[in-house]
């Protein structure tokens, strides 16, 4: 079998949130770099110290830049997945990854990516930790690009809501828009945090406790359980609108990590 970063079945769509949530890309849906370097900042800087990686070949990620002998860019790679809880006892954790797809996405858009991810995931280990995770991450950015339609761009076209509006939320600012308002209804139903016009808290619940960084765990869980007994009296679209204004207004730092691994940013 050819290797996993060769292979065009190699198609993670975690692996690819993982890499836009640690500011390697610049697609259109998807959090500010302002936004995604703030809140991944502690993660970068703890794994660029514990590796000894130089900053400048952590940056050069982003251009696609993987160069065969640099090991201690390598054993960044590998400090990244084990803080995302993606590399377990010297190998991919695909039961995670997984686990998380089937929280964040739609059986129809989940299959096809759980299959291709299997196949990378079962590749033999490199011998070495760090190149393990290193040729992992070497996989094709465009063909999961390809494979996923983004949810965001998805419920911005069914709705027919402003982008603008989402962009303004992101700072805080929420427009009391009816089409805005059901935006948020059609990403929730399509990550089964809502289902029936009502908040399905045992979802929204596995989503904090599974992608989350373990720092954002407690307060993003205060500010669910502040807000579930506040947002109880409405329905619908305005129901995952108030939602997420009051969890943004109550937190804004933890929530918009929900925000972002739920693709409402």
């Amino acid at each position: 079998m050819p290797s996993c970063q060769k292979h065009s079945d190699c198609d993670d769509e975690y692996l690819w949130t993982v890499i836009w949530y640690l500011g390697y890309g610049k697609q259109k849906y998807v959090m500010t770099m302002e936004q995604i370097e703030k809140a991944a900042l502690s993660m970068r800087n703890t794994c660029t110290s514990k590796s000894h990686a130089d900053a400048g070949a952590v940056a050069g990620i982003q251009k696609g830049e993987f160069p065969d002998d640099n090991q201690p860019l390598k054993c960044y790679t590998l400090c990244i997945m084990k803080t995302m809880r993606t590399f377990k006892n010297g190998r991919i954790d695909d039961g995670m990854m997984i686990k998380q797809m089937d929280l964040m996405m739609p059986p129809d858009m989940a299959g096809p990516l759980k299959v291709s991810l299997t196949k990378c995931a079962a590749e033999p280990p490199a011998g070495d930790d760090c190149e393990t995770t290193y040729q992992f991450k070497r996989m094709s950015l465009d063909e999961v690009k390809e494979a996923l339609l983004p949810l965001q761009k998805y419920c911005i076209d069914k709705v027919g809501t402003d982008p603008k509006m989402i962009d303004d939320a992101a700072k805080g600012i929420f427009a009391s828009d009816w089409k805005f308002q059901c935006y948020f209804k059609c990403v929730l139903l399509n990550t089964k945090i809502m289902k029936d016009d009502k908040i399905v808290e045992k979802a929204l619940k596995n989503i904090i406790e599974t992608m989350l960084l373990e720092e954002y765990i407690p307060p993003a869980m205060k500010a669910m359980e502040h807000c579930l007994s506040i947002v109880k009296k409405f329905k619908g679209c305005e129901l995952a609108y108030e939602l997420a204004k009051c969890g943004y207004d109550y937190d804004s730092s933890a929530v918009r990590q929900i925000f972002y691994f739920t693709n409402i940013f």
